[in-house]
């Protein structure tokens, strides 16, 4: 909390969705960006925006009130595309700091230590530039607050390469997240804490340190 904090410090503007067509997100002069860094996949034909493909359920789930749900997709046939990048190029991810996860770490930090209030305000400071009805956001208790904060950090932070370390995360304390991703008709699933979530290391790594290798499945 004290880093998301320090963050804030240095800059707690967002930009306000509410009246902006879409493509109103910006590479340079962007207010929400503290640090700017980028993810160029452009060679990499799996992520590819004609590839990858918006998960059917995380689009369903934007209401019509939230901004983003516009904003952040295109139509693809029956699917959605993504085009929120905060690097204004379709073929290049946004991978640094910006105002909006902050935020949402923030809230995360003081629901996690029982501030509900303070989490909630965080959200609900978030949630004012992005939808245009249904605030303030509510909660009985800072395990509720902690839920609604993480919805809506998967339905804000996409594409920024922070849903898989995410994932692990979670699982670990017992979310029970499995990823499914269907292959040649066939469905194929990654259980919570697998083996799969550890990368191999590089082999120079293994020679020059005698370290082990990460247990493979």
């Amino acid at each position: 909390m004290t880093y998301s904090s320090r963050c804030l410090d240095i800059t707690s503007t967002l930009i306000d969705y509410i009246p902006a067509t879409p493509g109103p997100f910006k590479k340079y002069d962007n207010p929400e960006t503290i640090f700017y860094s980028q993810i160029n996949i452009g060679f990499l034909n799996v992520f590819n925006n004609s590839r990858a493909l918006v998960d059917s359920f995380l689009y369903a789930s934007y209401a019509s009130t939230d901004r983003r749900r516009s904003l952040f997709f295109s139509v693809s046939g029956a699917h959605r595309r993504f085009r929120g990048m905060y690097s204004a190029n379709q073929t290049i991810f946004f991978s640094g700091i910006a105002t909006d996860e902050m935020y949402l770490t923030r809230a995360e930090c003081k629901a996690r230590t029982g501030d509900k209030d303070g989490a909630l305000s965080d959200l609900n400071t978030l949630l004012s530039k992005r939808w245009t009805a249904g605030l303030p956001l509510s909660a009985a208790s800072a395990e509720e607050a902690l839920a609604k904060v993480l919805i809506e950090r998967r339905k804000e932070l996409l594409f920024r390469g922070l849903r898989w370390i995410d994932v692990k995360r979670l699982n670990r304390e017992g979310a029970n997240l499995v990823l499914t991703r269907k292959v040649n008709g066939q469905a194929i699933e990654l259980q919570p804490n697998a083996n799969y979530y550890a990368l191999p290391l590089p082999f120079d790594i293994i020679t020059l340190t005698g370290m082990p290798q990460n247990p493979y499945p």
